[in-house]
């Protein structure tokens, strides 16, 4: 987790890359 120090624009798409994820994941947890 010390990987975080990364510059914005990175962290931006990894966050909604993770956002994406999390909501596939809920959909699938759901169903």
């Amino acid at each position: 987790m010390t990987r975080t120090v990364w510059y914005p624009g990175h962290m931006a798409r990894g966050l909604r890359k993770l956002r994406e994820l999390s909501e596939k994941l809920d959909l699938l947890v759901e169903v």
